[in-house]
């Protein structure tokens, strides 16, 4: 398997821990406890750029060259461009959720509750039918110069959040996540 496939996987188990602690901070928002909005907002934030500059983009670079090398399992899966963009509207709702209640406005708990989980059961879905549709028939289809080719376009860098030298930013999460899964 292409290290572009397992990289995206580990990204996946690392949006995944994150899923976890919006849900988990929404959950007690909704039952009355206060929320953790600099929490919220730092995840926020990482979903905001991480994904959409580096993973996304790989994600629809491999899509891409699927559709070139096997046209018709490709047609079968989701557009994943159109599915990113979804994504990225969700996490706008819920970081637009976010300010509304740090500024007072009038939103109930259990209407954050649902937006946080709209995003977070979308993303999820979306991690399921990549790992399951997307990443396996790229395995089987993409030859060697396709992965090579895949990963010169793809854009470079660490991640943030959890590379191995982490942004100071996002230290806060980086904790919440520690202390979490303890």
């Amino acid at each position: 398997m292409s290290d572009a496939i397992e990289k995206l996987k580990e990204d996946h188990r690392n949006m995944t821990a994150l899923l976890g602690l919006i849900r988990r901070e929404a959950k007690a928002f909704a039952d009355g406890e206060r929320l953790d909005f600099r929490l919220l907002e730092g995840i926020l934030d990482y979903t905001a750029h991480f994904p959409e500059c580096m993973h996304h983009p790989l994600e629809d670079e491999i899509f891409r060259k699927l559709k070139e090398r096997a046209p018709e399992e490709a047609e079968e899966m989701a557009d994943l461009a159109a599915e990113h963009k979804q994504l990225a509207e969700r996490r706008q709702r819920l970081s637009d959720a976010v300010q509304r209640v740090l500024s007072e406005q009038e939103m109930s708990r259990e209407t954050f509750a649902e937006i946080a989980a709209d995003y977070c059961d979308s993303f999820e879905t979306h991690v399921e039918m990549e790992e399951a549709s997307l990443f396996p028939v790229a395995a089987q289809e993409l030859t060697a110069a396709d992965w090579a080719e895949i990963e010169e376009n793809a854009e470079s860098g660490s991640d943030p959040l959890f590379g191995g030298e982490g942004e100071q930013e996002y230290e806060r999460i980086r904790k919440a996540i520690i202390s979490w899964e303890i």
